[in-house]
Formats: C-alpha cells, sequence, structure tokens
C-alpha cells in the first residue's frame, strides 16, 4: 500500500523524477533519456 502511494504521488505531484536525481547539474539530453527509459519513466502512466 504504501508503494502504490508513493508512486501515485511521484506520478500526479509536479517535477519532473529525472531531473531531480541530475540536481543543480546540467545533464545532456542523451543522459537524461537513457536515466528516463532506465526507470521505465518514458512508458505511459498504467504501464509504469
Amino acid at each position: 500500500m504504501a508503494l502504490t502511494f508513493i508512486w501515485f504521488a511521484i506520478s500526479v505531484l509536479p517535477g519532473d523524477p529525472v531531473r531531480a536525481l541530475f540536481g543543480f547539474r546540467q545533464s545532456s539530453p542523451e543522459a537524461y533519456a537513457a536515466v528516463e527509459q532506465q526507470l521505465r519513466l518514458d512508458r505511459p502512466l498504467p504501464v509504469q
């Protein structure tokens, strides 16, 4: 139940979890896409 709540909060709240991982460092588009794909955030919400 807690895992579902956390997933829901991350997907609904404003902001970008991938950008949060990089912090204030500038990321290249390739690195951003790689992390997004690794975390499977590039897929539709029901699939995630």
